[in-house]
């Protein structure tokens, strides 16, 4: 396997191209226990310097989503290019701030999975309670 296509922990791995416009962008941040994983065509691996998960966020963000978009029509193909990022303007507050910022958006994300989970289950159980009063 190639080394420079291996994965690093906090990459940024993000959807580049796709026939669906929704998943152009989505990203996904790559956790430490992922050694020997690679990507492939349609995706693009964004790494930096900065150590924290603050482009992760902002890659997330409506402001990135407007400048990446904000010239597209319905007959363009779904993609973000290596320009169209080079041309996005990522504001870079100093390093404390950007770690609050991270902190602050991470353990927003972790509740959001836990309540999702939550939702998983409770609807798994009124299936189950269902099933059984309605047999």
């Amino acid at each position: 396997m190639d080394k420079s296509l291996q994965v690093k922990c906090d990459d940024v791995i993000m959807c580049v191209r796709n026939g669906s416009k929704k998943l152009v962008g989505k990203t996904a941040l790559i956790p430490n226990n992922m050694a020997m994983t690679t990507w492939g065509a349609f995706m693009m691996i964004i790494r930096s310097k900065l150590n924290d998960t603050y482009i992760f966020h902002y890659l997330n963000s409506q402001m990135f989503f407007s400048q990446v978009f904000k010239d597209t029509g319905t007959a363009t193909i779904n993609q973000i290019t290596k320009g169209i990022l080079n041309e996005c303007k990522l504001p870079l507050p100093p390093e404390t701030a950007r770690k609050q910022i991270s902190k602050m958006l991470s353990s927003f994300d972790v509740k959001i999975q836990n309540a999702e989970m939550c939702l998983t289950t409770l609807v798994e159980l009124k299936k189950a309670l269902l099933q059984q009063l309605f047999i």
